[in-house]
């Protein structure tokens, strides 16, 4: 008996299920099966290992006389293969039929919640663990409960789990520390990290990928690189998972040579790793480092995945690199993955929207069979973004249609459009759309309702709306500034400037140029210099070239066409061909026909370098 059971953990080990197959032959000729629970719990152990959970379960089937390990082998065997409802399931038959479960049975079936997200089942079984007072004596039970409710991001319970082990060991610790990081719970994890290592408990390499993401998700590159240091003493510098960890924490923390440098070092590079340094360039706007790092990962034989394509597509839509953005949609096509996996389509389209190519957008959308509300939602943005509000607001019919709900982001886009199109009428059954799902107050949709009642000119709605909203930051200040711009009421302008300013808000460059504008189109020079002057004495503001130009616009409109030329010619930056043509245009207002040659030929002098210039200023 002993040698079949060795010979069977052998066929296990190896995956020899062939093997294994002929010693259960072997075993059925003797007649030992039906009675020998040993032999019995081997075989369906050793069918399970190998992936023939069927077979496990008919070699379980005939065995007659049936103990604890038996069960346990059958319950784990279907854990191993994701099959975790059958384990509850041979879990309760196993209780049903007064076995007792053991340390080893519990921590099964705790995963076996795990995986499936049944937290009240885990509560119940975790009740049976405290009824047998198994918490205290097997540490591995007590782990594997803190798991459980660490990825549930149940974190009171896991530490309750925690705070009840007479020991504590790495694993304990780190399942407690993987949850805070997987939470975005950074802080709570640094501290956790600080009292592991108080407790004299050394850190192993899963304990340092938490820490470092944790790490990331703060921005913490001090820290980082002090665990980075750490690491390197212990010998763990050139772990497969930490690396991955180090380069992901650099890469966040925007420190990207040092994300570059820990990848160079590392003796095997997986997709993981790829993705995280192209995901590093990709947040901290380096498009083209990301692509250059994914034509390196090509060459280098390892397959992206979806999170790698998802990143890269950003990439491309960021820089407009359609030509790149073709060749990875390609790719997709040819492995099959846009059906797969709708966030890389939704990617896909957005990409090309962003890269003016409505058509190969639709194109991609119309051949989906499943679309989500972020899918009609990229269309929809893509439209708005090359001014299609006409057909964005299309869209947007469709998408109710097929009975898909509009998130925050779906208004957001939809009622930019009625914006722009002046459709108030589907603006206002879009605001109670929205009042109706409670995202009236939502500040990315309230800032647009604002914008969209200020561009077609009902500003008693926007200034309604903007009441309304529990937060005023300075873009929802912009957008109604601008709608008292577009219907000229500059009293309203200038009340409504200084009303921010009292309630603390900071103006932006937009802010400015809103008020620069309104300065010049009303001629009010002494408000004008006021507002310039007060942008980097009182506000830390630089002013750009647009900026400069609202002034250079305010004296060309006064008629004082000398001060406006000196003006340009002591502007910071190389003025561009709207700065000229508003200075000639002046010239011609004001019959001023010397000064209007002047400016022509020293306009072409400084940009007509092939002849366009002079053209375009003619235009």
């Amino acid at each position: 008996m002993r040698a079949l059971v060795a010979f069977l953990k052998a066929c296990a080990a190896s995956k020899d299920v062939e093997r294994g197959q002929r010693i259960h032959a072997e075993i059925i000729k003797e007649g030992c099966l039906e009675r020998n629970p040993i032999i019995g719990s081997t075989l369906v152990s050793m069918y399970a290992e190998c992936g023939w959970i069927a077979k496990a379960q008919d070699a379980f089937d005939i065995v007659h006389v049936r103990d604890t390990v038996l069960w346990n082998a059958l319950i784990t065997g279907y854990v191993k293969q994701g099959l975790a409802a059958a384990a509850l399931n041979q879990y309760e038959t196993m209780r049903w039929n007064g076995a007792t479960p053991t340390a080893v049975t519990y921590v099964c079936v705790v995963k076996a919640c795990v995986s499936m997200g049944a937290i009240e089942r885990g509560r119940e079984i975790h009740a049976e663990i405290l009824r047998a007072g198994m918490l205290k004596e097997d540490l591995v039970v007590g782990n594997t409960l803190i798991d459980m409710y660490a990825k549930a991001g149940l974190f009171s319970e896991a530490k309750e789990v925690f705070e009840m082990l007479p020991v504590r060991s790495v694993i304990s610790w780190t399942a407690l520390l993987a949850g805070y990081a997987t939470f975005g719970h950074g802080e709570e994890a640094m501290c956790c990290f600080k009292r592991m290592q108080r407790a004299g408990i050394s850190p192993n390499a899963i304990t340092y990928a938490c820490i470092l993401r944790a790490c990331g998700s703060l921005e913490a590159a001090e820290e980082g690189h002090r665990l980075h240091a750490e690491i390197v003493s212990v010998g763990l510098a050139k772990d497969l998972t930490v690396g991955n960890a180090l380069v992901d924490m650099y890469a966040k923390c925007g420190l990207l040579g040092k994300a570059q440098e820990v990848f160079d070092q590392l003796p095997s590079r997986s997709v993981i790793l790829w993705t995280a340094l192209i995901a590093g360039y990709v947040k901290h706007e380096n498009a083209h480092e990301a692509l250059i790092c994914l034509d390196s990962m090509w060459r280098a034989g390892v397959s992206p995945n979806a999170i790698t394509f998802l990143c890269s597509l950003k990439a491309c839509g960021s820089v407009g690199a359609i030509d790149k953005g073709q060749e990875i949609y390609s790719e997709l096509a040819r492995i099959g993955c846009l059906e797969r996996e709708l966030p890389v389509a939704n990617a896909l389209i957005d990409m090309y929207a962003k890269c003016g190519s409505l058509i190969k957008a639709q194109e991609v959308f119309g051949n989906l069979s499943v679309r989500d509300i972020i899918t009609w939602t990229s269309l929809i943005a893509g439209y708005v973004q090359h001014d299609c509000g006409e057909e964005a607001l299309d869209c947007f019919e469709q998408m109710e249609g097929s009975g898909c709900s509009p998130n925050a982001a779906t208004f957001v886009c939809t009622l930019q459009a009625c914006g722009r199109v002046g459709a108030i009428a589907k603006g206002e059954c879009l605001h109670i759309e929205a009042s109706r799902k409670g995202l009236d107050t939502n500040l990315h949709v309230g800032s647009t309702l604002v914008d969209m009642y200020a561009r077609c000119g009902v500003l008693s709605r926007a200034q309604e709306v903007f009441e309304k909203l529990p937060v005023q930051d300075e873009a929802l200040w912009n957008a109604l500034i601008a709608g008292y711009v577009q219907i000229g009421e500059n009293k309203s302008v200038f009340s409504l400037f200084d009303k921010m300013m009292k309630e603390g808000k900071k103006p932006d460059l937009i802010t400015f140029t809103t008020v620069l504008n309104t300065c010049s189109r009303a001629g009010l020079m002494d408000k004008c210099e006021t507002f310039f002057e007060a942008m980097s004495k009182e506000h830390g503001v630089a002013p750009t070239l647009e900026h400069h130009s609202c002034v250079v616009d305010l004296l060309c409109r006064r008629g004082e066409l000398l001060e406006a030329i000196a003006k340009v010619k002591k502007l910071p930056f190389q003025p561009n061909l709207v700065v000229w043509r508003s200075v000639l245009a002046a010239c011609q207002k004001w019959g001023n026909v010397t000064v209007g040659t002047h400016v022509f030929q020293f306009a072409s002098q400084l940009n007509g370098k092939d002849g366009e210039t002079p053209a375009l200023l003619i235009a």
